[in-house]
């Protein structure tokens, strides 16, 4: 499905349901399963993408028990903006969660720097290596709305 928030556009599988504005589920609520979920939030101490993933990096251990890194790499989604994509665990009270997330940033004014974040959420006990294909597949769809 063709999602479209207030400034952007971006596919979803469509068998996923939306439980809320922005949160994509592969299961009915109440049930196990992935989701994604798309945040955008406005930067003032950070310059560009890589110090959105910068501070991203600082914030996640202080906020996810048992937080480890399992690897990082930088891409470009639009044909020119830099996204860099974390993989990481983390141990929360249902258990051990395995992320991928996406971090990107855009200017928005000369002085307005705003970040996205799409984060796929997958309990460890439900994670293949195919939704690592799945997770590209979405933040390369991803498009702003013209």
């Amino acid at each position: 499905m063709r999602y479209r928030t207030n400034d952007a556009v971006i596919d979803i599988p469509d068998d996923w349901h939306d439980q809320t504005l922005h949160i994509f589920s592969s299961e009915q609520p109440g049930k196990a399963g992935y989701t994604i979920v798309i945040t955008s939030e406005q930067l003032d101490r950070v310059a560009d993408g890589a110090g959105y993933r910068d501070m991203a990096l600082q914030r996640l251990p202080k906020e996810l028990p048992g937080f480890s890194l399992v690897k990082e790499l930088a891409t470009v989604i639009m044909s020119t903006l830099p996204c860099y994509v974390l993989e990481y665990t983390w141990n929360s009270p249902n258990g051990v969660m395995h992320h991928f997330q996406a971090l990107f940033a855009t200017k928005q004014s000369q002085r307005l720097l705003k970040g996205y974040s799409i984060t796929m959420s997958i309990p460890e006990d439900l994670f293949h290596p195919d939704l690592e294909l799945l997770f590209a597949r979405t933040i390369r769809s991803y498009t702003f709305d013209q």
